[in-house]
């Protein structure tokens, strides 16, 4: 249904199945991480994705930075996320 990556400080990924989201499993996912890891906890979102962030912010999370960025010269577009911090 879905899973979570991290290192002792940083929550990298948190993925959850389209077909089972909106029933609490990524936040059954990060609560449980969350337990194990060291504070503060960092992560980096899209600034885009309301969902993920709706749910960081529930779990505590503050934005600390928004970062723009070039990932590509061939693309134009220019990418924005941003840091949060769990502290």
């Amino acid at each position: 249904m879905g899973f979570v990556a991290v290192h002792p400080q940083e929550l990298d990924y948190i993925y959850v199945d389209p077909i089972h989201q909106n029933k609490g499993i990524g936040y059954a996912l990060a609560t449980t991480a969350l337990r194990y890891m060291n504070r503060p906890v960092s992560l980096d979102v899209f600034a885009e994705n309301t969902k993920a962030k709706k749910l960081y912010k529930k779990l505590g999370f503050k934005c600390q930075e928004v970062r723009y960025q070039q990932w590509d010269l061939n693309d134009p577009k220019k990418y924005s996320d941003e840091k949060m911090i769990l502290n």
